[in-house]
């Protein structure tokens, strides 16, 4: 995914240790996969986008971009912080917000609601990796981990989920 220089060598990882336990919410999900494997995909989504909301939400007082963001705007804002690699990855980064935060609406306002395996699961997975790369630039102090991630190594999943949904190729603008 990414090597110990992408993330600013032992510093980094000093950085990611101390953001792990003062933003506990915002790391959790990403921590959580790992350590529990019987989370449902909808669970992980709507985890993930409460902690994209949170992340937000502590970085108001300090930074002027997370300043009032709020809703729709939370996945656009968090992929305006990382690497340019992110919108060639998913294709059109605001069709892939507007489904990403729709879905985080109807799973907690819907129960009727209804989405196909392979649309929750494209969903689940890139919010998840942009919180990830969103954190991780953050220790970094450098889009060096998103520009990793997006760039090379999770460059196959970013073409089927453009491929699943339709959205732009890369260099199709």
């Amino acid at each position: 995914m990414f090597e110990l220089g992408d993330i600013g060598g032992p510093e980094g990882v000093g950085h990611w240790i101390t953001l792990c336990l003062r933003h506990r919410r915002a790391a959790a999900p990403i921590v959580n996969h790992r350590l529990f494997d019987g989370q449902t995909q909808e669970s992980r989504l709507l985890a993930t986008c409460a902690a994209m909301e949170y992340w937000v939400s502590s970085q108001a007082r300090a930074h002027p971009w997370a300043e009032g963001i709020k809703g729709f705007a939370v996945p656009v804002a968090l992929a305006d912080r990382v690497s340019d690699a992110f919108e060639d990855w998913v294709g059109d980064r605001d069709q892939w917000a507007d489904r990403v935060w729709d879905c985080n609406n109807r799973l907690k306002h819907d129960p009727a609601a209804e989405f196909s395996v392979e649309d929750m699961g494209y969903l689940e997975l890139s919010a998840r990796w942009l919180l990830t790369a969103v954190l991780l630039d953050s220790c970094a102090s450098s889009t060096d981990p998103s520009q990793r991630i997006f760039g090379r190594s999770l460059w196959s999943l970013g073409e089927g989920m453009r491929s699943h949904f339709g959205w732009n190729f890369p260099g199709s603008r």
